[in-house]
């Protein structure tokens, strides 16, 4: 006895696949170059986060452990090139050996403390690098310091040539990230005010909006 109920089953034809197959290339052919801009924005984010923070980090040891501090940096000297192989971003953490001695013990523990290096060798940010000149990672720094000195206050103790950059009605040093995996090549700046307070821009010359204690 046949059931007047049941439905007959079909199979998907070849044409059906055909279709399903080439949305499918369509949509990633369309998918694919916004999902490899966004990795690149995000590890270009992710690099600028981090240096935000180490700056921070390091402003709170010097007020917490009433000492300095000092935070130095390495660039990539070939800033202009945009091969994957030349980017680099070190950023070291030191604390001053002694009162106003000019003594410096590079921190290395506890590791959210500490400095860190993106390399072709680490490759925590691929193709992110700091880039080198105009005030960006070339201080002239004090007491044997080359970079940004906290003192125990957690002020900014560098000479003003370190604060070359004048915008929004005040004076900034400036980190430049550049992200030289992509053409163009996208930017974050970091700006330090005297105070220690730290912000990130978009752009090379976007003024920052600083603020806080």
């Amino acid at each position: 006895m046949t059931d007047c109920g049941a439905k007959s089953a079909r199979g998907v034809t070849m044409i059906e696949l055909m279709i399903v197959l080439a949305v499918m290339g369509i949509v990633a052919l369309t998918t694919v170059p916004n999902l490899e801009v966004w990795l690149h924005r995000m590890r270009l984010n992710g690099a600028a986060s981090h240096l935000m923070v180490t700056v921070q980090n390091t402003r709170k040891m010097s007020i917490t452990n009433q000492n300095r501090y000092c935070l130095t940096f390495t660039a990539d000297a070939a800033s202009l090139s945009n091969n994957d192989s030349s980017y680099l971003v070190g950023v070291a953490v030191s604390e001053e050996v002694g009162l106003d001695s000019g003594s410096w013990s590079t921190i290395t523990e506890p590791v959210e403390l500490a400095g860190w290096t993106n390399d072709a060798t680490t490759e925590l940010y691929k193709g992110v690098s700091l880039e080198d000149g105009s005030n960006t990672t070339t201080f002239a720094g004090t007491s044997n310091c080359l970079g940004l000195l906290f003192n125990n206050a957690g002020f900014l103790a560098n000479p003003g040539t370190d604060f070359a950059h004048a915008v929004a009605g005040g004076k900034y040093a400036l980190l430049t990230l550049r992200n030289k995996s992509r053409s163009p090549a996208e930017q974050r700046s970091i700006w330090i005010d005297r105070g220690g307070n730290v912000r990130i821009t978009s752009g090379p010359t976007t003024p920052p909006t600083l603020g806080g204690p």
